[in-house]
């Protein structure tokens, strides 16, 4: 009896040695890659087949640990570096791990700058339900110091239709604009940005935004603030290696139930090989649902995660009016191109959002107006390019007409574009250029 108590006894002492032992964020080299993926990214409704990786191996890690400091407790680490390095503490302003890689040709359709050390994990998935998403975070030694630099590393979640359309949902919540070091920094979007540098406290512009909410019966001012804290912090707070990174966000898309797909995970050193960034997808988070607003980890648990909800009440239209974007700012945003397909015309799902917003800024603007410039790619053809880029063009100008804009307030114009050009600047150029005016 007293030796079964003695091996109890050093049966609990070992245990919490190794509890000790393995406490706090850890990143290891991913093993068995194909079957780690299959069997542990996917949360429910979703098939995973056919698991690629092409990069160093030392790129790619698993991660677990880290609550703390990117609330996902374990998942996936892509980096152009040593996945390794990106355990804390962060000891060094601008750690590099240079794997003696090229670019990729998946981010083709999302830049034309020159890219080193490309991690790339791809894999087909089937969903059984409306829509898919999944959970990441973004970081970066690219952060403060080269913010505003032009030169940032490159994030893409590249997602191929059935009908072999492609597009790219690592983008901001509720936007079009790409997730970058530039697009999500203390200055831009920080409700989005936690701070890991030692850097000068950087400023920031405004801690608070006010939107207007409309129903049936009246409009109401909802003020919404950020804990500037998280983005503003001056010490290397997490114990994790880099300098920044982006709090969990959702990439998601509508699909159709049980369609193949294909989604490309991919990250990349952008001028040079030096600065490490890195995207980590949280462990069972890709997910097949039947509600747009479907949220899973720490989405789920915390609805206010990026805003806390200031203040709810028709009595503050007064005082919060001063706050809310101007009718001047809100009519003098110009749209985004409109990307289309390999020899199609088509309005693709993504395409269509972008144009319904479009056709309520001109609802909302009515001085405003609109050209719309076609534009093709196909090579050494002018007659071809011409047919291509007009049907382009006047299928833009159908779509807005059909969601109730003026055919008057649209000019319409294209162009062959695409003779002695490089691949890529071929595949930028399937295009319908937007500009709003005004007479």
């Amino acid at each position: 009896m007293r030796q079964f108590l003695w091996l109890l006894i050093l049966s609990l002492f070992s245990s919490l040695l190794i509890g000790q032992q393995t406490n706090g964020f850890q990143v290891k080299p991913l093993k068995k890659i194909k079957q780690k993926i299959r069997q542990n990214l996917k949360g429910f409704g979703v098939q995973i087949k056919n698991v690629r990786y092409r990069g160093r191996r030392r790129a790619i890690g698993e991660f677990w640990g880290g609550d703390s400091i990117l609330q996902m407790s374990q998942g996936i680490i892509l980096s152009t570096g040593i996945a390794q390095t990106a355990e804390g503490p962060n000891n060094d302003q601008g750690k590099t791990g240079v794997n003696k890689r090229k670019g990729h040709r998946v981010f083709d359709s999302v830049t034309n700058e020159k890219l080193y050390d490309a991690a790339v994990l791809q894999f087909d998935f089937y969903p059984s339900s409306d829509y898919i998403s999944f959970n990441f975070a973004f970081a970066s030694e690219d952060y403060p110091e080269f913010i505003a630099s032009g030169y940032n590393d490159v994030l893409a979640f590249i997602l191929t239709l059935p009908s072999g359309e492609t597009l790219n949902l690592a983008t901001l919540p509720q936007s079009e604009d790409l997730l970058s070091v530039a697009s999500v920094n203390p200055r831009e979007h920080p409700q989005y940005y936690i701070n890991n540098s030692q850097q000068e406290e950087p400023r920031i512009n405004s801690p608070r935004d006010t939107f207007l909410v409309r129903n049936s019966i009246e409009e109401i001012w909802l003020s919404r603030s950020w804990d500037t804290q998280k983005a503003t912090s001056s010490q290397a707070k997490y114990l994790i290696q880099f300098d920044g990174f982006t709090k969990v966000l959702q990439a998601k898309y509508p699909v159709l139930a049980h369609q193949k797909y294909r989604l490309q995970i991919a990250i990349a050193d952008n001028g040079n090989s030096i600065f490490d960034s890195a995207v980590f997808i949280e462990m069972k988070s890709l997910n097949s649902h039947k509600e747009a607003s479907f949220k899973a980890g720490i989405l789920k648990e915390k609805p206010n995660y990026y805003y806390q909800i200031d203040s709810l009440s028709r009595t503050q239209i007064p005082t919060a009016a001063s706050n809310y974007p101007s009718k001047a700012a809100t009519c003098s945003k110009q749209p985004a191109d409109i990307l289309f397909n390999y020899d199609s015309p088509s309005l693709s799902p993504r395409n269509q959002s972008l144009l319904e917003n479009l056709g309520q800024q001109l609802k909302e603007c009515p001085d405003l107006n609109l050209k719309i410039r076609g534009y093709a790619a196909a090579e050494d053809n002018q007659h071809y390019n011409r047919k291509l880029s007009r049907e382009r063009a006047e299928k833009v100008k159908d779509y807005l007409i059909q969601l109730g804009i003026e055919s008057g307030r649209i000019a319409v114009n294209w162009q062959d574009d695409g003779a002695k050009m490089t691949k890529k600047a071929l595949a930028q150029n399937r295009r319908v250029k937007l500009e709003i005016f005004t007479k």
